[in-house]
């Protein structure tokens, strides 16, 4: 049984890399008014970013290579981040916490060692971050596609409203989302290093956990009132162009990273 599972999983990724990319596009409203618009591009391994209200920069990710580059259209330049940059970040922050707590009085450090150590337990605290997904009634359609909607439940709080695509409708599967699994891991060092980030789930992981593909997302506030909204706007099955994850002719490797988000 586990080598006709695993043969199963191995067809269905070696299928989904074989077809073609993905585009998508997305808008962020915020108080009625539209705060960002994103497109993603997705092909095998590689993703990239552009956003719409930022025209001078990109994000490009090469989960074959582990690599990420920051593109500069306004300086024509680029920086490229691996593995080992990652490992020296961590390195520089783990530094100047040591630093921060040799300032520390005694109380402040044992204070500040107990808020770590409690935060490192991920027994009942992990469980009360899971997101629960309720069904509701009804749905929407949204460029072409039916969604339906659920609530998105939080420690038995409705934290947001989301019309998902069902995986089942096979526009989008799971394994589409690979580079973002591999970028996740890239940061991760980054990520445990990061107080109270270790308790939380990655967003791959809680796709992977999602019933379908968000279509229509309303985030809540604590008064139960729409704070946020994103939208799909594109979700195209194409080919993207090799020159969308690379750096455009001419442009020269910066000195410094560029001032990305």
């Amino acid at each position: 049984m586990t080598s006709r599972l695993s043969l199963a999983a191995a067809l269905l990724i070696t299928a989904s890399a074989a077809r073609a990319g993905l585009v998508i596009g997305t808008q962020e409203t915020q108080g009625g008014k539209p705060s960002r618009e994103a497109v993603i591009y997705v092909e095998g391994n590689k993703m990239a970013s552009d956003d719409a209200g930022d025209s001078k920069r990109s994000f490009i990710w090469d989960g074959d290579a582990r690599k990420i580059t920051l593109v500069d259209r306004q300086q024509k330049t680029f920086q490229e981040m691996t593995p080992a940059d990652v490992s020296g970040m961590k390195a520089r922050m783990s530094k100047a916490m040591e630093e921060a707590k040799a300032r520390m009085t005694p109380e402040q450090r044992k204070a500040f060692e107990q808020m770590m150590a409690e935060q490192k337990d991920q027994g009942p605290k992990k469980q009360e971050r899971e997101v629960e997904y309720v069904p509701a009634a009804g749905g929407d359609r949204v460029i072409g596609h039916a969604c339906k909607n659920y609530r998105e439940v939080r420690a038995g709080k409705t934290v947001a409203e989301t019309c998902f695509i069902p995986w089942s409708e096979g526009v989008v599967s799971r394994a589409d989302f690979a580079p973002l699994e591999r970028l996740e891991e890239f940061w991760r060092p980054m990520i445990e290093q990061t107080p109270g980030a270790q308790q939380e789930r990655s967003f791959a992981t809680e796709l992977s956990r999602a019933p379908g593909v968000p279509a229509i997302r309303k985030s809540l506030g604590p008064d139960g009132k729409v704070e946020r909204e994103e939208r799909l706007t594109k979700l195209e099955r194409t080919r993207v162009p090799g020159s969308r994850f690379a750096v455009p002719a001419g442009y020269t490797r910066a000195a410094k990273p560029p001032n990305a988000p």
